[in-house]
């Protein structure tokens, strides 16, 4: 049964890889759970338990939630609002999740890699790093953008403004 749901939560990522205009994005949702699937992997992905494909993962959500974002201001709205409901129905938990994935270091490696020496891991674990971080801070100015409420949820969430200021170009 938890393969069927990661089968499934991958295939939702497929599909909305896939999308690239506002119709299909609509189609999306019509047909999936839009993008709840895409949420559960972010948050499987910051989980302190989380292999590097797990992390992969949420990368990968991230990005696409990113370039959903990009397709239109009101596709944008939505989406906000949509993991705006997710967080708030989950307590915060949601945001948490994108906070840890900002934060993570060496100190938060998958259970996969930590056996490996840090010359091994360390150049692999960087570029993966600095992606999640692209794509999170990418789509957090998005949902800044789309939403007041999105900004007053960053402020909010204890230790998440500082997370998106440790990443950027003004640390």
């Amino acid at each position: 049964h938890h393969r069927m749901d990661r089968d499934q939560r991958l295939l939702s990522l497929q599909i909305a890889s896939s999308v690239s205009t506002v119709e299909e994005w609509k189609t999306v949702c019509e047909l999936t759970d839009g993008i709840y699937p895409l949420l559960e992997l972010l948050q499987q992905g910051a989980a302190p338990e989380a292999t590097e494909e797990a992390q992969d993962y949420a990368s990968r959500s991230a990005k696409v939630l990113r370039d959903l974002c990009a397709l239109s201001p009101d596709v944008s709205a939505i989406i906000t609002d949509s993991i705006l409901r997710a967080n708030h129905g989950g307590r915060g938990a949601l945001f948490q999740s994108l906070c840890r994935l900002l934060r993570q270091d060496d100190d938060d490696l998958p259970q996969d890699v930590q056996h490996l020496s840090r010359r091994q891991r360390r150049p692999a674990r960087m570029k993966q790093q600095e992606t999640v971080q692209l794509y999170m801070s990418q789509l957090l100015l998005a949902m800044a953008v789309a939403s007041d409420d999105a900004i007053h949820t960053i402020r909010q969430t204890e230790g998440l403004e500082a997370a998106i200021i440790g990443c950027s170009s003004l640390a």
